[in-house]
């Protein structure tokens, strides 16, 4: 389980994650300087620029009205009990308690859109990042979404069909897959909240 953590009076940092098509094998301090990566504006418009002697095309994409694009930072893990609640069809005896272990984000910045970067040329439609992102939007908003107890469709091109309280524990255990996923693919490895 995740919980998140807002800066208490600290000003935030503005950012904006850059999504590159390589892998780095490093997990300590760099120093990145504009000699490495510097992208330009190219003539169409778009984002380019040469990362170890090759050409990237980015694609930016805003963060959706409505939501908010943050990075975190873990700060630790945190048990919690989880007394007298429902888990699929499982009801809690009154006064049975288990213990979750949940993992505390602090929020150390912000950002209004992305830039995915590929090779030689513009992202399309099905690029996993850019279809993940959008899955993770549709996610969010049916989590987010009104229901009642007789709700029996979660999605029925699965064939999937259950009461609304286990459609929300699915969409959340499915959702948290979703940003485990994302924060992969954008944070850096842990040291290196420097190069956001």
């Amino acid at each position: 389980m995740l919980k998140f953590s807002k800066p208490e009076t600290r000003v935030q940092k503005q950012c904006e994650p850059n999504v590159l098509p390589c892998r780095i094998h490093q997990d300590g301090p760099v120093d990145a300087s504009p000699r490495y990566w510097a992208p330009k504006t190219a003539q169409d418009g778009q984002p380019e620029a040469y990362f170890r002697g090759r050409r990237l095309r980015g694609q930016e994409i805003d963060v959706p009205q409505g939501y908010r694009g943050v990075i975190v930072k873990e700060a630790g893990k945190e048990r919690t009990s989880l007394q007298n609640t429902d888990v699929g069809n499982l009801e809690r005896e009154e006064g049975e308690e288990e213990q979750e272990e949940v993992t505390v984000l602090n929020e150390v910045g912000s950002f209004d859109r992305v830039v995915v970067w590929s090779h030689e040329t513009r992202l399309d439609e099905d690029d996993a990042f850019v279809k993940g992102l959008g899955e993770w939007i549709g996610f969010a908003e049916a989590i987010n979404a009104p229901g009642d107890e007789n709700t029996s469709e979660l999605n029925e091109d699965h064939g999937l069909s259950v009461r609304w309280r286990q459609k929300q524990a699915w969409i959340k255990e499915a959702s948290q897959g979703v940003c485990s996923w994302i924060g992969r693919r954008v944070l850096p490895p842990k040291g290196n909240d420097h190069l956001l």
